[in-house]
């Protein structure tokens, strides 16, 4: 999984793999660094990978706050399903 980051360390879905793999392993200051990094990029998808490892670590409020920032037109189909 980290060698994905490697290979391609822009890919938000990487990168949301490898901060849920560091979360169940209780390593959730190093996903922090993953998360904040998804939710600052300004991409559709990263705004959506972020809240929803938000939501999994029950911040709720988080996960609607990076969800409203994604444009409409340009939200993930599955995005519906949190807002």
């Amino acid at each position: 999984m980290q060698q994905g980051l490697v290979i391609d360390p822009s890919d938000p879905w990487i990168r949301y793999e490898f901060a849920q793999f560091q979360i169940e392993r209780g390593r959730v200051p190093e996903a922090e660094s993953l998360i904040r990094s998804l939710a600052t990029s300004g991409n559709a998808d990263s705004l959506y990978a972020a809240a929803l490892l938000n939501n999994d670590l029950g911040r709720a409020s988080e996960a609607d706050r990076l969800i409203t920032m994604i444009p409409e037109r340009s939200a993930p189909r599955r995005c519906a399903t949190l807002r």
